[in-house]
């Protein structure tokens, strides 16, 4: 899947997205979409006892660092694509976890589901967008332990320089969201190349943004219930540009009026792209 683009966004989850394919999940696949459901539960109860609400206009002013992040989690896939063929097979797959020391936690069946649950093309192995999906149930399902450490995600810090956040990949972020120390990490750090906090800070918000439209966090967005949203609060919270009609033609490939999480999380790299162009850097 070397594709980019709304296009491409498009054509790729028409290979395996959502209604067509959620059928055909194996059971195994489909009982690890509930724990995810159950999960997103737990966030979405977290998030709700923050002192600041997470809003459309707050994800959006975070396009640009969120973008940059995408691109360095992008050096993490090719260390882990071991014969360089583009993507992640289940072999590659396996040896990140065993090299993360995570295999009681994420068994060779778990990664399975996984793959299954994250192969939106259908292809059988695992692209960037794919690996970040991954990426995501795993900080859902809390399998990786350093991955989740983190302090509010709204407590204010001093801000360092971009070239500080350049170039020490565990400084404290202005929202909060800290990695974990090397030494604190070891060897997941090694994997992940010292970009735990990079994915900690992404996912997070990949996750915060997809709960904003899942409100019942049923594990699927409606878009009767997004239109409701955005009249609601008319074009003040932004949910129009993030949301529109437009990009729900690109996920929505079968028109049933339903995207699962897999698919939000898979597009959601290039929205971000796209919103990185205008969006003030907060980062």
């Amino acid at each position: 899947m070397g594709c980019g683009g709304s296009r491409c966004t498009n054509a790729v989850i028409g290979g395996g997205g959502n209604g067509g394919e959620s059928h055909r999940k194996s059971k195994e696949a489909r009982d690890l979409r509930e724990r995810i459901v159950q999960m997103l539960k737990i966030k979405k109860s977290e998030l709700s006892k923050q002192e600041q609400k997470v809003t459309f206009w707050q994800i959006l002013m975070k396009a640009k660092s969120l973008n940059k992040t995408y691109k360095r989690i992008t050096t993490v896939y090719k260390s882990l694509d071991a014969n360089g063929d583009g993507h992640l097979d289940d072999a590659e797959l396996q040896q990140m976890v065993n090299e993360l020391g995570i295999s009681e936690e994420v068994t060779a069946t778990d990664l399975k589901n996984i793959i299954e649950l994250c192969d939106i093309d259908g292809d059988r192995t695992i692209s960037l967008k794919e690996f970040i999906v991954a990426l995501t149930i795993l900080y859902l399902l809390k399998a990786v332990p350093s991955i989740m450490t983190q302090t509010s995600p709204y407590k204010k810090v001093a801000k360092p320089s971009r070239d500080q956040l350049d170039a020490v990949r565990d400084a404290q972020r202005d929202d909060g969201t800290a990695s974990p120390s090397p030494t604190a990490a070891g060897g997941k750090q090694q994997v992940f190349l010292g970009c735990s906090n990079d994915i900690n800070y992404l996912v997070h918000w990949v996750v915060a943004a997809y709960l904003i439209f899942d409100v019942d966090c049923t594990g699927h967005i409606d878009k009767a219930t997004v239109q409701k949203m955005q009249r609601q609060n008319e074009k003040e919270n932004g949910s129009d540009l993030f949301l529109s009609e437009d990009r729900w033609g690109e996920i929505d490939w079968d028109k049933n009026g339903q995207v699962d999480f897999e698919e939000f999380v898979f597009a959601f790299s290039e929205w971000i792209k796209d919103f990185s162009h205008d969006a003030t850097d907060d980062a």
